[in-house]
């Protein structure tokens, strides 16, 4: 006999109004906050507030402080990640996400799934054509049997009953449509069986967690900030709690120990930043070397306890010792340059030493007053073979100069002599005038070029 088209969703809908039923009656309860747990590999375990996160070869997480129940204080916290026993951790991870989802929204998006099957299935009721009410069929039985693990598992094992419910609809869809039994959909897979959820621990708890999580501390900054904050939040601890006052004792020791290691090390960065300084400063690359061998030794002598501080005292020190390095290798080019300085300076002693023999004759013809005619030829002769063997001088870099001004005062020494020459054979004033003004150049190029020099030997070191 064949049965009517809309018959065959009856016991589905049902089963669907029966776990609407079953989520309604369900208590909307302010959800605390989440607290998750750290397992160790030694067997010890650690509170989370709130979620935790892997950095790298890090576990970064809160560490809440005092009454759990109430708003603890808060401390951030990096551990290794090898000292965590992950599987344990994640599996408790999930667990404590899967409750919050129970308790915050669970319900309401369940109710929300049975809503969308019930209309599916109302959909599928109404569909006369057999093929296409079996492939509706088939479409909200791979969502239903996707749903539990997108949503933290909530109510797998009632959703796990519907989607058997709809295995039968469609089995007989199928054979309604003239095909054969074949259900290749998406299989439903219960969740494992649930991690049970360890309790918040109360204040003595959160304290020695917090404690034991300060001990464990990567960064030596956050390990003294969380023994700081236990320090000042176990002091307001009644009277009448017995563990407080030696957990205090066990806290404020450490805290001092940390206190010391951070004095130590700003002492040690201290004084060497400033030894560096004036070892860098005077260029003393091998002094810079070994200060570096000390501090790497004051390092080893304070047991290694603060790499960040030490890798910056050291960026700091390779800096000192390239500006050191920079320094003597300019000081040793700048000597060098001074031995070539000196050389230039003795192998141009003798035309120097004429030009300085040739100022009281260009001062007569700077004056107008002479020197007598007999002496201005041989001058003139004098002055060109003092520039050609100044000439014959190659001058360094930094005296070329030196050499441009000695060879300008040498050309208008034998000017000036040739000009007044020619002014005393035509007794022309203009050509004196003129002779007298390559005299008054030449006598100040020379001065010039003289006290270039001596500026050159006298320059101070590089600094």
């Amino acid at each position: 006999m064949h049965r009517s088209s809309t018959a065959f969703p009856q016991r589905l809908i049902c089963a669907v109004l029966l776990a609407v039923l079953t989520v309604a009656v369900d208590v909307h309860a302010a959800a605390p906050a989440l607290l998750f747990r750290i397992f160790l590999n030694d067997g010890g375990t650690l509170v989370s507030y709130g979620e935790f996160a892997r950095v790298g070869d890090k576990v970064v997480f809160s560490v809440p402080v005092g009454d759990i129940a109430t708003e603890p204080k808060l401390q951030m916290l990096t551990i290794a990640e090898s000292l965590v026993d992950w599987e344990r951790t994640d599996s408790y991870a999930l667990a404590v996400r899967a409750k919050h989802y129970a308790d915050t929204r669970g319900a309401q998006d369940y109710a929300l799934l049975t809503g969308q099957v019930t209309a599916a299935l109302n959909d599928i009721a109404l569909t006369p054509d057999p093929k296409r009410r079996l492939v509706m069929a088939q479409e909200a039985r791979r969502n239903l049997a996707k749903w539990p693990a997108a949503n933290h598992g909530y109510k797998a094992a009632d959703v796990a009953q519907l989607v058997s419910i709809f295995d039968d609809v469609i089995a007989e869809l199928q054979v309604e449509a003239g095909g054969q039994f074949d259900l290749n959909l998406v299989a439903t897979t219960l969740p494992p069986p649930p991690v049970q959820l360890l309790a918040a621990p109360d204040v003595r708890g959160s304290f020695e967690l917090a404690y034991r999580s300060a001990l464990l501390a990567a960064e030596p900054a956050e390990r003294t900030a969380l023994l700081r904050t236990l320090s000042e939040s176990i002091a307001f601890a009644p009277r009448s709690a017995a563990w407080a006052a030696p957990l205090r004792r066990q806290i404020d020791a450490a805290l001092a120990v940390e206190l010391k290691t951070d004095n130590d090390y700003r002492s040690l960065s201290r004084s060497t930043l400033k030894s560096a300084s004036s070892l860098a400063g005077r260029g003393d690359v091998e002094g810079l070397q070994a200060l570096i061998a000390r501090a790497l030794g004051g390092d080893r002598v304070l047991g290694g306890k603060r790499p960040g501080e030490m890798a910056a005292l050291l960026a700091a020190l390779d800096m000192r010792l390239d500006e050191a390095r920079k320094l003597k290798l300019a000081r040793d080019a700048w000597a060098m340059r001074l031995d070539s300085i000196k050389e230039y300076r003795n192998r141009i002693a003798s035309p120097v030493e004429r030009l300085a023999g040739f100022r009281k004759w260009l001062e007569s013809i700077r004056n107008l007053s002479g020197p007598e005619p007999r002496f201005l030829r041989p001058l003139a002769e004098r002055a060109r073979l003092a520039h050609l063997e100044l000439m014959a001088v190659t001058a360094p870099a930094e005296a070329q100069p030196v050499h441009g001004l000695l060879s300008a005062a040498l050309h208008m020494t034998r000017q000036a002599a040739e000009l007044r020459m020619n002014a005393v054979s035509s007794n022309d004033i203009k050509l004196a005038w003129d002779a007298s003004a390559a005299a008054a150049g030449a006598i100040n190029l020379g001065e010039r070029a003289i006290d270039e020099l001596q500026r050159l030997l006298s320059s101070e070191p590089i600094r």
